[in-house]
């Protein structure tokens, strides 16, 4: 074509038309029944597949004709799409009774798809579509569908074999447990994991000889952030459909982590009864309080719950002989072995002074002479310590005399060379703030001395 040529769009159609039927004849001379490499699609039971077929025409002006998808060996199509003579909203669909309505061809999807809903078991296979245009040569596409089945059921048993569900105990705090996770069906063999929240806590597993799949949680020891925990068994075996889970709570009973006896510090008094209060806490069920006095156990008269709070109320009337014993409050879960916590109150019980008056050591009352040192002895028990002793001959208070030979030393008295005046009665007395106490009166009998 020289540069004065002058190209008509009548020329141009008739090249259009030129080029086509030489690729038309370039097209036809392949062989149609050439099968593309097999590409693959993975369905789940119960959910969709969309299996790729290009129904786009490689020459421009041209249209399908006819769609046929095989499966595997069947030698008729389990489905046709006829757009012969028709357009595309008038094509005829055909499915055989194997797809039984859960198919349908899509020509609106770019590329179009061969839609299954809700895929079975059986959908897994080779699909090949062969599309026939008007124009064009036949083209062919093959695609294998794996089709994977979810796992379908699950059970969850203790060590016994029995059927756990729902809630589940009460579980005692500290001992071991284990749960067993049962899982059936699946293909390929599902995963199974054990969830605490949103914590992985197991995740091993083993295929029974049956089949099943098995993931065992080892609790070496329940702990109490353990109450009320909810557990979950998972498994799955792909990505596309939710996991199959079974859900169960941990309830527990639990030990007392305190009891204590209040105000402690506070003295007692002999033969006055006081009100002892015990409170216990953190068991569940709440705690049993029980009172001892060494090995001897108490009654007490009162006894509030309050949740797994609990407190005991012990009436007690204290003698002399209480003094510096223990006092135990004891909480127990009676549904825990070894599960007694205790606290002890050394017990500090006042009461008024005994006081008793004896003569000092190797006197005796035959052999006392005119001349003779003479000792006598106030020997007191008393709590809270005494706070006065008091010496007294025939009524009246004595004091330290060195002069005459009187010498009063704490809770002794020396008589030095006593006289005959010295014979008569003495005794000694005590005070404390439980009060005052006298002791027994010893009369001193003081011998004439004979040259």
């Amino acid at each position: 074509m020289t540069e004065n040529t002058t190209v008509t769009p009548q020329d141009i159609i008739i090249n259009e038309r030129i080029f086509t039927m030489l690729l038309i004849d370039i097209i036809k001379q392949r062989d149609d029944r050439e099968i593309p490499e097999e590409t693959q699609n993975v369905a789940v039971v119960g959910g969709k597949v969309a299996i790729p077929c290009d129904i786009t025409p490689s020459i421009i002006g041209d249209t399908v004709e006819l769609v046929l998808w095989y499966k595997d060996d069947f030698s008729k199509p389990i489905y046709s799409y006829d757009g012969r003579a028709r357009t595309y909203n008038e094509a005829q669909h055909v499915a055989i009774d194997f797809l039984n309505r859960r198919a349908f061809f899509s020509t609106v999807d770019r590329p179009s798809v061969l839609a299954i809903y809700p895929v079975v078991p059986n959908d897994e296979g080779s699909y090949r579509c062969r599309v026939d245009f008007q124009l064009g040569r036949t083209r062919h596409f093959q695609t294998y569908v794996m089709v994977i089945v979810p796992p379908q059921s699950m059970r969850i048993t203790d060590t016994r074999g029995k059927i756990l569900q729902d809630r589940i105990g009460p579980l005692n705090e500290g001992d071991p447990y284990i749960l067993t996770c049962e899982v059936f069906g699946g293909r390929p063999s599902p995963s199974v994991s054990w969830w605490k929240d949103n914590t992985l806590l197991d995740d091993s597993y083993e295929t029974t000889a049956r089949g099943t799949v098995v993931n065992k949680l080892v609790i070496p020891e329940l702990k109490r952030y353990h109450l009320m925990a909810t557990l979950t068994c998972q498994s799955s075996n792909n990505n596309m459909s939710i996991p199959l889970t079974t859900l169960i709570t941990l309830d527990m009973n639990l030990r007392p982590t305190s009891v204590r006896i209040q105000d402690k510090g506070k003295p007692l008094s002999s033969g006055k009864v006081v009100e002892l209060e015990c409170r216990t806490d953190g068991s569940r069920p709440p705690a049993d309080i029980t009172w001892w006095r060494g090995v001897e156990p108490l009654r007490s008269n009162q006894n509030q719950t309050d949740g797994n709070w609990n407190h005991s109320i012990l009436s007690f009337r204290p003698s002399k002989e209480d003094n510096g014993k223990y006092l135990f409050c004891k909480a127990e879960n009676p549904e825990i072995r070894n599960s007694v916590m205790e606290d002890i109150l050394l017990l500090d019980v006042y009461y008024p002074p005994e006081v008793m008056l004896r003569l000092g050591n190797k006197l005796r009352h035959s052999h006392i002479e005119e001349g003779n040192d003479v000792y006598l002895e106030c020997n007191i028990q008393a709590n809270p310590r005494v706070t006065e002793i008091s010496w007294l001959f025939e009524g009246q208070e004595i004091q330290t005399n060195v002069t005459v030979g009187v010498i009063i030393s704490n809770q002794s008295l020396v008589l030095q060379k006593v006289k005959l005046a010295s014979r008569g009665h003495y005794y000694c007395s005590a005070r404390n703030s439980e009060g005052y106490c006298k002791s027994n009166v010893i009369y001193l009998r003081v011998q004439c001395k004979y040259f």
